[in-house]
């Protein structure tokens, strides 16, 4: 109870709070009224410059994984095996946290960077597969949201194909089947957040970094 309960509500806290937000109003600008008005990195980035987008990114990203493996572990100090559900709630409600912020309305970020957290660390693999088509599409064609929906896209779907060799849990069990059930409901909430940059692609009119 302590687990399932009190640990997604600590996630879901730490995952709220809004970095991009924070380290934009240490600089004297409200970036909900700049760029794209989203409080994530990439527009921080455009607004703020560069160097910024780093450091939003990793505070973004450093939130995700402590949440499954920090916060997971304080919690649960006893834990003989791997809950990989529990992890997975955990990484969910951080997500959510970003993405519907209690601290700023429920009006967050599009859940990129704290979900790269997350999937960096309970699926390894996956995640380095749709880091590599992230790093290719944004490389050659500039555009941060398609290659962020096109990564997410690749990390699920490689995650559900992988061959189970690659995994040292089953990933279809009872007790990990919450883990590809966040992959999907992840990927689903990453392309909702970025339906107007969808709709900005197909009219040719989304910005390029």
């Amino acid at each position: 109870m302590f687990s399932y309960i009190l640990g997604p509500l600590v996630c879901y806290l730490l995952g709220a709070v809004p970095f991009g937000f924070l380290v934009a109003k240490a600089r004297g600008v409200d970036i909900r009224k700049h760029g794209s008005g989203n409080i994530g990195a990439t527009n921080v980035g455009r607004v703020l410059g560069r160097q910024w987008f780093f450091a939003v990114f990793a505070l973004d990203f450093l939130k995700g994984l402590a949440c499954v493996s920090v916060i997971f572990t304080l919690l649960n100090p006893n834990a003989e095996t791997r809950l990989i559900n529990v992890q997975a709630l955990y990484g969910l409600a951080a997500i959510a946290g970003h993405a519907f912020p209690v601290y700023l309305k429920f009006k967050g970020g599009k859940g990129i960077a704290t979900g790269a957290g997350v999937f960096a660390y309970l699926t390894t693999w996956p995640f380095l597969a749709g880091l590599a088509v992230w790093l290719i599409i944004y490389a050659t064609l500039r555009y941060v949201s398609l290659a962020s929906l096109c990564g997410a896209c690749v990390l699920t779907a490689t995650y559900l194909l992988f061959p189970s060799v690659w995994f040292n849990f089953d990933r279809f069990s009872p007790k990990a089947l919450l883990l590809s059930v966040a992959c999907a409901m992840i990927t689903i909430l990453i392309v909702f957040k970025h339906r107007q940059n969808i709709a900005r692609l197909l009219a040719g009119r989304e910005l390029r970094v």
